[in-house]
């Protein structure tokens, strides 16, 4: 079983490789010009949805793993009084609903900000200030 579980990261992660030099192959590079070098560099805004949605899927797999193979007390480490206490409230399999926990907050948040991605580039209205 162990070893279904590491060829799935291994596959998850070669997939993500494969998508990430497509994306960065596709991205015009434009060099910098004297005077905006002379300015000084201005990031570019971060796209958070991705990334949100990439460790949605890292704590996903936690979270199976601790579905199938469930982390029995003692608990050491950082987050031991976090573990004990689920696994005080919710028995065996209390680490892995921690885990489902925090993959659906970050389902979440990659959906609110994919969300506000698109509405804002579709919107033609000027933003409301108050």
């Amino acid at each position: 079983m162990n070893g279904f579980v590491v060829i799935g990261i291994l596959i998850l992660l070669l997939a993500f490789v494969v998508w990430d030099r497509r994306r960065i192959q596709r991205n015009k590079v434009d060099p910098l010009g004297r005077e905006r070098l002379a300015r000084g560099r201005s990031a570019k805004p971060l796209f958070a949805w991705p990334m949100h949605l990439g460790i949605a899927l890292c704590t996903a797999t936690l979270a199976a793993r601790e579905l199938y193979l469930p982390s029995l007390p003692p608990f050491s480490g950082r987050m031991s009084g976090v573990y004990r206490a689920a696994n005080d409230m919710f028995g065996e399999y209390g680490v892995a609903y921690v885990w489902l926990a925090i993959t659906l907050a970050l389902l979440c948040l990659a959906v609110a900000s994919w969300a506000a991605r698109t509405t804002a580039k579709t919107s033609t209205h000027p933003p409301n200030v108050l």
